[in-house]
C-alpha cells in the first residue's frame, strides 16, 4: 500500500511548507481549495495533508507513516476521511459507497488521475460526471456525525467544479459553520464554475504545474529513462506528470511537440501557408484529445518563453537544445504586443478541447487567430 504522505508527493516544496506552517501555528482553515492543472499533483497534497492531520503522532514535517492512523490512510481506508466524487446518471442518486472500491483503487493505482480517466472507469469518457444534490447531502450528514477516533473529521470533495448550484447550496450552510474539528478539503482544476459564496468561504492554496526538472527527476531515477529522453519529456509535458508518465509508456510514434510546435508558427507566420495549417490540423487530430491538450499547453509554455526572451530576460528560459533556439528565433518574429493575445487564444483552446470540441476545427481556428495576431498586431 503506497504511504499518503508529503514524501510521496513530487515537488511543490513551498505549497508543503505553506501547509505545515498553518498546522503549526493553529491556523488551520476550516475550508481549503486545492487548485492546480493535471498533473500537479494537488489530490495527492490533499491527501498528505489529510494523512498529517489524521496522524497519531505526525513530526515536525511529514506523517509518522507507522501509526494506526496512517496504517488506515495507507489503504484509504480511515473512519474519519469522507469522500465527495463527481458520478453520472442515474447513478447519481445512489450512496457514494457504491463507488468506493472503484475510487480507492484509482488513487492508489495512479493518484494523478482526471476527471476523464474518472468517467472512464465508472462510465465512458463522453459521459458527465455531476456531484449531485443528493450526494452533497450525503456528505453533509457524515461530517455532522461523531468522530470515530476523536480527533478530526475530513470530507474531501474532488472535482468541486462539477456541483451545480442545488448541490453547492446544500454544502454552503455546513461549509460556512461545521462542526468543530471539521475540515473540507475541495481540489479541483479551476475556480472558475464554483458559486461565489462557495469561493467566498474557502481558502485557496494554488498549486503550480511542476517544474521540467522535477519531472525529469522522475523519469530518469524512478522511470529508468536515459537523461536526454527524461528531458525532452519533461520539456514536453509542460510540467504534467501524469502526461510524461504516459508519454514514457507510449512505443514510439509520439509526436515531437518541439518540431510540431515551430512548423506550426512557421506555417502561422506566413500569410499564404493555409495548405501547411490545414496539414498540421491533421497532425494535431492525430494526437488524441489528451495529446492535444498536451500540446497545447506546451506551446502555451513555449508562447512564455518568448516573452521572457522579448523582454530581455533569456537567462531566466528553462528550455534547452532546440526549443531554446526556437524560442530565440521566435521571440524576434512574433509582435511583443501580440504575444499575451495568442497566449489568450491558446488557453480558450485548452478549454474547448477540454469540453469535447472537435480538435481538428480548433486547431484550423486557434491557427487563423495565430495568423491574424501575427500581422494585424
Amino acid at each position: 500500500m503506497a504511504a499518503q504522505n508529503f514524501a510521496s508527493v513530487v515537488g511543490q516544496q513551498s505549497v508543503k511548507n505553506l501547509l505545515l506552517g498553518a498546522v503549526q501555528r493553529n491556523h488551520v482553515s476550516h475550508a481549503l481549495h486545492f487548485v492546480g492543472p493535471e498533473g500537479s499533483g494537488n489530490l495527492s497534497l490533499a491527501l498528505a495533508f489529510a494523512a498529517y492531520l489524521l496522524c497519531n503522532q505526525p513530526g515536525e514535517h511529514d506523517a509518522c507513516g507507522s501509526c494506526p492512523s496512517c496504517i488506515k490512510m495507507a489503504s484509504l481506508q480511515h473512519p474519519d476521511l469522507h469522500f465527495l466524487f463527481p458520478v453520472v446518471k442515474p447513478d447519481t442518486n445512489k450512496s457514494v459507497e457504491v463507488f468506493m472500491a472503484e475510487w480507492r483503487k484509482m488513487l492508489l493505482t495512479n493518484p494523478l488521475f482526471t476527471y476523464k480517466d474518472w468517467m472512464q472507469v465508472i462510465a465512458d469518457e463522453n459521459k458527465t460526471g455531476i456531484i449531485s444534490v443528493h450526494l452533497a447531502q450525503e456528505i453533509q450528514q457524515k461530517v455532522n456525525m461523531k468522530s470515530f477516533e476523536g480527533g478530526y473529521r475530513i470530507a474531501l470533495i474532488w472535482m468541486p467544479e462539477t456541483m451545480k448550484p442545488p448541490a453547492a447550496n446544500k454544502l454552503l450552510k455546513v461549509i460556512e459553520e461545521p462542526p468543530a474539528k471539521t475540515l473540507f478539503l475541495l481540489v479541483g482544476n479551476s475556480r472558475d464554475t464554483l458559486l461565489p459564496t462557495i469561493l467566498s468561504r474557502l481558502q485557496t492554496v494554488k498549486v503550480p504545474p511542476l517544474a521540467d526538472n522535477e519531472v525529469e527527476t522522475v523519469l530518469r531515477d524512478k522511470m529508468g529513462a536515459a537523461p536526454e529522453k527524461a528531458r525532452h519529456i519533461a520539456l514536453m509535458s509542460a510540467g504534467n506528470l501524469r502526461d510524461a508518465l504516459l508519454h514514457m509508456q507510449e512505443e514510439g510514434g509520439q509526436e515531437d511537440f518541439v518540431a510540431l510546435f515551430g512548423d506550426w508558427f512557421r506555417a502561422c507566420y506566413k500569410k499564404s501557408d493555409g495548405v501547411n495549417r490545414i496539414a498540421l490540423s491533421d497532425r494535431f487530430s492525430d494526437l488524441k484529445r489528451e495529446g492535444q491538450k498536451s500540446f497545447l499547453a506546451f506551446s502555451l509554455k513555449m508562447l512564455r518563453q518568448c516573452m521572457l526572451v522579448a523582454n530581455g530576460r533569456e537567462d531566466l528560459l528553462t528550455v534547452d537544445g532546440n526549443a531554446r533556439k526556437l524560442v530565440v528565433n521566435l521571440a524576434k518574429a512574433i509582435p511583443v504586443q501580440a504575444m499575451p493575445q495568442m497566449a489568450k487564444a491558446i488557453d480558450e483552446a485548452i478549454y474547448h478541447i477540454e469540453r469535447n470540441a472537435h480538435g481538428k476545427i480548433t486547431f484550423v481556428d486557434l491557427s487563423i487567430q495565430i495568423k491574424n495576431l501575427f500581422w494585424n498586431s
